[in-house]
């Protein structure tokens, strides 16, 4: 048996909520967990040897005077509300006026299938994994300003692995379902052919690049270096969005049932509408951003960290992409023409969230 093409995506997709967690209980694990006890003091000298946190305030001093570059690897997920809509029309002309040889009753009824005239409003929740790849740069301490902070700056690049969902449906818009051969298309109405419905889809882009600015500023707790750096972040994130209606058009099945007539006799007429569209769109946004850094070693000039960053984004510009498409057939069953369009809107405000391992070189 042949396994789901979505089962390695899958667990692509996995994979960064797998180092996601991997990341939080090292952070954990580093933040709460005391550093060596005491320092040795200098071999053969007199002064007292010095407390971890005491050895950590002087290197940090020493490091606040120099530029430091960073590299890291992250990992975290992108929050985004999704609203879909679907409108939808069709201009449908009389039945045309069929000989009696063919059994067409006077006032013939053309069943109109649900799909067309009806409004689909919906919104859902994503959430995106990524995984990804940073580069920032600390300036030395600003010695002017009190708690002398450093400043910063961050940007990334952040694969994205989301799977296709979908944020608006009604019915099922996938494929139609005809009754089988044997039974008589004179015996069922349209309303039984499966399939029928409205729907769009939507898909985050691989690709989401992301950079912040802010200030940095240095606390020892429980004998760490801890860093905190509020900042201002902009995000882009793309979608790409696919739309379908599918709906069945027959004419009432023959209320007498009995003679049998060929093409296009009354009760044997299909009209299969289908409308499809397809669109992609970049979103910015910008907001604040916080950063929480804890230092895993104190000496040396590359410095391995564990942190946690996440930020709030509203949406800057057009918030939306829409596509349509339409269609007109001239058939048994008479003249119609049929149109949808379909929109895909992101929230205002869009969430991320990201853990990651860095190590910078303090060494200008």
């Amino acid at each position: 048996m042949q396994s789901s093409p979505t089962k390695p995506r899958a667990r692509v997709s996995a994979l960064p909520l797998l180092l996601v967690r991997i990341t939080a209980v090292l952070l954990a694990l580093g933040l709460f967990a005391p550093a060596s006890g005491r320092a040795e003091g200098q071999e053969g000298g007199g002064d007292e040897s010095l407390t971890p946190a005491e050895r950590i305030e002087e290197a940090r001093r020493a490091d606040s005077k120099r530029f430091a570059i960073g590299l890291s690897l992250t990992s975290g997920v992108l929050i985004a509300q999704q609203n879909g809509s679907v409108r939808t029309k069709a201009d449908i002309g009389l039945p045309p006026d069929p000989p009696t040889a063919y059994g067409w009753p006077d006032g013939a009824f053309i069943q109109a299938p649900t799909p067309f005239g009806r409004n689909l409003d919906k919104s859902l929740l994503t959430v995106s994994p990524n995984v990804g790849a940073t580069i920032d740069i600390l300036t030395p301490a600003l010695g002017f300003i009190p708690l002398k902070p450093r400043l910063f700056a961050v940007a990334e690049i952040l694969p994205t692995f989301a799977g296709e969902v979908t944020v608006a449906l009604d019915g099922a818009a996938t494929k139609f379902l005809i009754q089988p051969a044997t039974t008589s298309p004179r015996s069922y109405p349209a309303s039984v052919i499966g399939g029928q419905g409205t729907r769009i889809d939507s898909q985050v882009m691989t690709t989401t690049l992301a950079a912040s600015v802010g200030v940095s500023f240095d606390v020892i707790f429980r004998d760490r270096l801890v860093r905190l750096r509020p900042g201002v972040g902009w995000i882009r994130w793309g979608v790409i969005a696919e739309g379908k209606v599918l709906a069945a058009y027959k004419d009432d099945p023959d209320p007498l049932g009995s003679v049998v007539l060929p093409p296009p006799s009354f009760g044997q007429n299909f009209r299969l509408v289908q409308l499809g569209g397809r669109g992609a769109g970049f979103f910015n946004g910008v907001g604040p951003t916080l950063e929480v850094e804890m230092e895993l070693q104190s000496e040396g000039s590359f410095r391995p960290s564990l942190y946690l960053t996440g930020g709030a984004f509203r949406t800057l510009g057009n918030n939306e992409l829409s596509f349509s498409s339409e269609t007109s057939v001239d058939d048994a069953l008479g003249e119609g023409e049929y149109s949808a369009t379909w929109k895909l809107q992101a929230q205002d405000w869009n969430y991320r969230m990201g853990l990651g391992f860095r190590v910078r070189w303090v060494g200008l």
